[in-house]
């Protein structure tokens, strides 16, 4: 929802359909302009007749294939916007780049991740990276909406953290 692809001019769409890529327990890899059917499904879902022992195995081959494949064709990296379940379904490589995005919210004079915020916000920033037609990772880091900012204390070369 808060990708909000119903305001996307065609640039933008051209622009998701090269980068961006979604991650479905029905249909593996799919890129924006995908025509699918709405389903509820999770990876952990167990299908004897698949030969495997859930989705997260059946997928993980299929999925890795296809986004290590993108990822060589384009820049040589990954911005992950996954959650963690989700990520569980890929095995890239170590020498292939990933950049981890996580969104914190200081509670507690600490910062947690509240999957809810998460959840919206890397819609949000997913947004903001086809808008800005993103190339750089290192852009990413000027994303700040709703008092979420990208936050250098908590971050790493392969994790951004934005804090609110």
């Amino acid at each position: 929802q808060k990708l909000d692809a119903s305001t996307f001019k065609e640039k933008d769409f051209l622009y998701a359909q090269q980068h961006l890529r979604i991650i479905s327990t029905l249909y593996g890899i799919l890129r924006p302009l995908d025509a699918i059917k709405a389903y509820r499904l999770m990876f952990s879902l167990k299908v004897p007749d698949l030969g495997t022992k859930d989705l997260y195995q059946f997928w993980q081959p299929i999925i890795t294939k296809a986004l290590i494949d993108d990822i060589v064709a384009d820049d040589g990296i990954l911005i992950n916007l996954a959650s963690e379940e989700i990520f569980k379904s890929i095995d890239i490589p170590k020498h292939l780049k990933i950049i981890h995005i996580k969104f914190k919210e200081h509670r507690n004079d600490s910062y947690k991740s509240i999957q809810i915020y998460s959840k919206q916000y890397r819609g949000n920033i997913a947004r903001y990276i086809v808008k800005s037609r993103i190339n750089r990772p290192e852009d990413i880091q000027q994303f700040n909406q709703d008092g979420y900012k990208f936050n250098k204390q908590l971050s790493t070369l392969d994790k951004y953290i934005f804090t609110r």
